[in-house]
């Protein structure tokens, strides 16, 4: 029998009130991987995977509801003035994902996490995992990007990441200070 994959989409959704008034929009979506013929160790590297996402979704869930919400509650007690009461405006806390890659050995996911006030974002924060299905654990960048030293370079680098997409390996940078989102392709060296 051969070994295929699927996905379903978990969504977790709230609204946090307090007295009528709407203060945080939670809506996190994250990834549930079933893998139809696998046995044994590809079993439980899927239980692992799942479990991961799970943990990340509580994770973000519980920082929503005890720093998001109280924060924005505080915020809006501590305003002396009624006005800008009248025309608070709601976090909106989502995450998403996208499944980029995928093959008998590896599973590819990028999370992109923004924070919203009002229609304006205030954060943004890529992250991504690549999975060896074979050992159940996340993936190294030297596994896959050409060795050159700039690309080693930014695969460390503590401030963003990689995951493979189209053939190629796609290392981030998150914004820190003044430098924006950056996506650098690099050339594949296995698969």
């Amino acid at each position: 029998m051969v070994m295929s994959f699927q996905s379903d989409e978990i969504v977790k959704r709230d609204l946090l009130q307090r007295d009528g008034i709407e203060f945080v929009e939670i809506d996190i979506r994250y990834p549930s991987f079933k893998a139809e013929g696998a046995k044994g160790r590809y079993q439980k590297s899927i239980k692992t995977i799942n479990k991961f996402y799970d943990q990340i979704s509580r994770l973000c869930f519980d920082y929503a509801e005890k720093k998001l919400f109280v924060n924005a509650v505080a915020e809006y007690d501590s305003d002396p003035n009624p006005r800008k009461r009248f025309t608070h405006r709601r976090y909106v806390y989502s995450i998403r994902y996208k499944i980029t890659f995928t093959s008998v050995n590896f599973i590819s996911v990028r999370i992109d996490t923004t924070l919203h006030m009002g229609g304006r974002r205030l954060s943004f924060r890529r992250s991504a995992q690549t999975w060896d299905l074979r050992r159940g654990r996340l993936c190294p960048a030297y596994l896959f990007a050409s060795p050159d030293k700039k690309a080693k370079k930014l695969i460390v680098g503590k401030e963003g990441g990689f995951y493979l997409e189209d053939g190629r390996v796609v290392v981030f940078t998150n914004p820190t200070g003044d430098k924006g989102y950056r996506e650098i392709p690099l050339p594949r060296t296995q698969s």
